[in-house]
């Protein structure tokens, strides 16, 4: 009985599988001028694009002859990730918020170091009060422009502020090279040569002067002392002109000490090898015997902690790039005055004639050749507004993956700042050359240090630290010689 049930059941399964796709073929075929029901459209799906971590920003507008409109801020999200050439200066602004507001809102924010990646708080930051119709803007190569507390580098920074930003003109200093601004949120000085202007400047009222440093006529002697001995050899000290004693000479009017220099710098300035054992008087200049004058002339005077080789710079700092001692966030608040940027702080304390400036090493891996060059200019013109002879030092080779080539463009920045400001050039690159691993350290990026920084014998000069010590002694005696046997 079982298998007469099975038999039955395969001859159903197999009569199914050969009457059912014939079925289904004439159903099709059957009418073959009638075309099958068409289905109605899908609504088109909407499209998907993945989330942004970045912001898409409305373009500033372009200046008009007579700027009237105000610009329409984009609405503000809860958070804001921070892009490639962002200031907090520029997003307050695009969003309408109020600067202060959005620093309150995020405890331990450095306004002046954002870095790409970072994620902003916006959500507690207040709505700006708006400003009067702009009739000006930053020119489209002005980005970062700092907008200071008053007329002069010198002066403190309060923010930077983006290409292409709107600004009110209500004053300027006699000369009209620095305009009295509003900008959104807030009001300062900057400087008239990186700001597009739709108003006659001499129609604006004098509302400041340049501080004395930039105005005062220079007196008519400021002499040093003939210094002893033999004039060193200073093969890698380039561009010493009669501008060196210009600045001198402004310095010593403004109460600047002759045998006073300060170090500005990072980590290959900070590091205790550099200088500190001159300073000690733990050296031994063995054939350069000549540069012992120069030793001792800048030992014999305190600069703040200690003679300037021993002196802790408040303008030195490990990791610093170049902006960092243009930024008052990045300030010793032990010594520097709220607003007062690392570099004019060491100046303040120290008044030095002459100021070691090697800035770039923390440059190389990410800054751009254009923000470089713009934060170099800045150090160097506050330096001499100051009445400081700027001595820039050209930055030792790097050896890591993905920095090729960077190092040598730097340094063409460097070199020729030096020559268009007319300012001496330390080539310290130079002086490398021909040492063991181009007188690097095995991280390829600090100079080797052998077993005495500061002892010259043949042996230790094949470390760039060394090195680094005898060019740096051999700088100051050049500067210091032209000074003293200047008419």
């Amino acid at each position: 009985m079982r298998r007469k049930q099975w038999v039955a059941i395969i001859a159903i399964e197999i009569i199914a599988c050969i009457i059912l796709p014939v079925a289904l073929y004439r159903l099709i075929t059957a009418s073959p001028t009638a075309p099958l029901p068409t289905l109605a459209a899908l609504p088109p799906a909407p499209t998907t694009t993945p989330a942004s971590p970045y912001v898409t920003l409305a373009p500033w507008p372009t200046l008009a002859p007579i700027i009237t409109d105000t610009l329409a801020p984009t609405p503000a999200p809860a958070t804001y990730t921070v892009v490639e050439g962002d200031t907090l200066w520029g997003i307050a602004v695009r969003f309408n918020l109020d600067f202060d507001s959005i620093i309150a809102a995020n405890p331990g924010l450095n306004p002046d170091l954002l870095t790409p990646g970072q994620v902003i708080n916006l959500s507690g930051g207040a709505a700006a009060t708006p400003s009067a119709p702009a009739n000006a803007q930053v020119s489209a190569g002005g980005g970062g422009l700092r907008l200071r507390r008053g007329p002069g580098l010198s002066q403190p920074i309060l923010t930077m502020l983006n290409a292409l930003t709107p600004l009110t003109i209500i004053g300027r200093t006699p000369d009209s090279s620095w305009l009295e601004v509003i900008a959104p949120g807030g009001a300062g000085w900057v400087m008239a040569q990186w700001v597009d202007s739709s108003i006659a400047l001499d129609s604006i009222p004098i509302t400041g002067d340049l501080p004395a440093s930039a105005t005062v006529g220079a007196p008519e002697s400021a002499t040093l002392p003939a210094p002893p001995g033999e004039a060193a050899s200073h093969p890698f000290l380039l561009n010493v002109t009669e501008h060196a004693r210009e600045i001198f000479v402004i310095g010593q009017s403004l109460g600047n000490r002759p045998n006073v220099f300060s170090k500005v710098g990072d980590s290959i300035t900070v590091t205790t090898e550099f200088l500190y054992p001159i300073g000690r008087g733990d050296y031994n200049l063995r054939e350069y015997s000549n540069l012992q004058p120069v030793a001792d002339y800048f030992s014999a005077t305190t600069a703040r902690d200690a003679n300037s080789f021993a002196n802790t710079s408040l303008a030195a700092q490990v990791g610093w790039p170049a902006q960092a001692v243009l930024s008052p966030n990045a300030a010793d608040p032990n010594f520097c005055a709220p607003g007062e940027a690392p570099l004019v702080c060491e100046y303040r304390w120290a008044k030095p004639a002459i100021a070691l400036i090697m800035l770039g090493t923390n440059d190389v891996p990410g800054t751009t050749e254009d923000r470089f060059e713009r934060h170099m200019r800045e150090v160097i013109e506050i330096t001499v507004e100051l009445g400081i002879i700027p001595v820039v030092s050209t930055l030792p080779p790097m050896r890591r993956a993905g920095i090729e080539g960077r190092v040598e463009s730097l340094n063409g920045i460097i070199t020729a700042l030096a020559y268009e400001y007319n300012i001496p050039l330390w080539d310290y690159r130079a002086a490398l050359q021909g040492l063991p691993d181009e007188g690097l350290f095995r991280d390829g990026v600090h100079p080797s240090v052998g077993e005495h920084s500061a002892d010259f014998t043949p042996e230790n000069l094949q470390y760039g630290m060394t090195v680094r010590n005898l060019t740096a002694l051999q700088a100051l005696d050049a500067v210091w010689r032209f000074l003293a046997n200047s008419d």
